[in-house]
């Protein structure tokens, strides 16, 4: 049965099993696991985890019509509430949310902008601004505490990788790399990045080809990785994933 990881914090990774609707966090490490409760929401747009302070977690989810409920491993409790009038209720999530202390922030469009909720107070915020121009995947990852945006841009028939770092004081964004993309010229491509400790791991498909490459935001190096195997003319897989950091002490 399909299993998805859908975010991780301290060690841990939080999956969502598509059968059974239910939600497991788990240390791949330890192969210790909990089932969460079930909780009060039963259809969500998007599920995310924050640690809990100095120990254990919360997990957080959104409804569709802007309920949500946060999960606390420490009082084994989820708590529901409802996002205030003054929130614009997205129509799309293209990317996960990301983790940064105790709050959750997620790109969204329809409006565009950041959808944030501090855990630890059910407070939410709200900035709206527009992605750069001829962008497309935007996707939104975290790297050493650091906001970052990565999509793929469009210029003069020419495709693109880029990275962006997000100000957590102006919000305003300013371009940090670049790779071209010459075996994606003219053609319909997928962009999946995942961020960890000043790294960042791309996965860029169309349907006939694939490439994978790290990106090291300190030194702005791009490397490719050899993937041992190759996907069949016409298929087209998707990549589900997250990154986390190992821990034999996290506990689910």
């Amino acid at each position: 049965m399909p299993v998805l990881p859908v975010s991780s914090i301290g060690g841990l990774v939080c999956f969502y099993d598509t059968s059974y609707h239910d939600l497991c966090v788990c240390n791949p490490l330890t192969r210790s696991f909990k089932i969460l409760p079930t909780g009060s929401i039963a259809s969500w747009v998007f599920s995310g985890m924050t640690m809990n302070g100095s120990a254990g977690y919360r997990v957080l989810r959104l409804g569709i019509d802007g309920e949500y409920e946060i999960y606390d491993s420490v009082t084994k409790y989820w708590s529901l509430g409802q996002i205030h009038a003054g929130i614009m209720i997205p129509q799309l999530f293209p990317s996960k949310p990301v983790a940064i202390g105790t709050t959750l922030h997620i790109w969204h469009m329809y409006p565009e902008g950041i959808l944030s909720c501090d855990t630890s107070t059910g407070i939410w915020t709200q900035h709206l601004f527009p992605a750069p121009l001829n962008t497309s995947y935007i996707t939104l990852v975290e790297s050493d505490g650091q906001i970052m945006y990565v999509g793929l841009v469009t210029e003069n028939d020419a495709t693109y990788v880029c990275i962006w770092e997000l100000s957590k004081t102006s919000l305003l964004l300013k371009e940090v790399g670049r790779m071209t993309c010459l075996e994606f010229h003219k053609k319909l491509a997928d962009l999946t990045c995942f961020g960890n400790k000043g790294w960042l791991m791309l996965h860029l498909q169309s349907h006939n080809m694939y490439h994978m490459f790290t990106y090291n935001i300190a030194t702005r190096e791009w490397l490719k990785v050899f993937v041992p195997f190759e996907i069949k003319s016409q298929s087209y897989n998707q990549v589900f994933g997250t990154a986390f950091q190992p821990s034999l002490t996290a506990m689910p």
